[in-house]
């Protein structure tokens, strides 16, 4: 699957952008690293540790969609270069198996930022805060629209939509995966 477009989140976007990844291999085991693309607009210093919120999910076969969250590690991960970012992942945390994997990815701005954001009073100013301060990870265009999904972590039931650009998109990630011995 090629990498495509980026996307981006910000302070004010309660959001985790998902995707359902196969098991293209047939090799089940945890996931040891994982790798995703960084896109950060030009007056980002080249320095920056933008921080980045794993959920894993089970998927509802029925419903064609993300199902009950299985995250019960709090795994943060730092993106802190632009292109390619290679992260390290708690051993025995997320289990590969012969489906694959629900992943989503969270963007986690500091709360000095989120406060700053919150503090800017007209839309243009609020534009040009962004783009100064916005980082995007890189997706991957989906052929079948039950890949590719945001949930809007709202108060009450989780809600999962598509993703909303024209394309279905999920993040571009890579996994390193410690197979299990049989």
């Amino acid at each position: 699957m090629k990498l495509g477009n980026h996307f981006s989140a910000g302070p004010y976007s309660r959001t985790v952008f998902i995707g359902k990844y196969k098991n293209e291999k047939s090799s089940t085991g945890f996931i040891s690293k994982i790798k995703f693309h960084v896109n950060i607009f030009p007056l980002i210093p080249e320095n920056f540790d933008i921080l980045l919120r794993i959920h894993w999910y089970m998927w509802d076969e029925k419903n064609q969609r993300p199902g009950k969250e299985l995250t019960d590690t709090n795994i943060i991960i730092k993106a802190y270069k632009r292109g390619w970012n290679s992260i390290n992942i708690p051993d025995k945390s997320i289990y590969f198996d012969d489906n694959g994997v629900v992943i989503g990815i969270q963007f986690l701005y500091p709360s000095n930022l989120e406060k700053e954001y919150y503090q800017i009073k007209t839309q243009k100013e609020r534009n040009k805060w962004m783009f100064q301060n916005m980082l995007s990870i890189g997706m991957f265009s989906c052929v079948n629209k039950h890949e590719g999904f945001n949930k809007l972590l709202t108060s009450g039931e989780p809600s999962f939509l598509p993703n909303p650009m024209g394309d279905i998109l999920k993040p571009g990630l890579n996994f390193t995966i410690k197979t299990c011995k049989q």
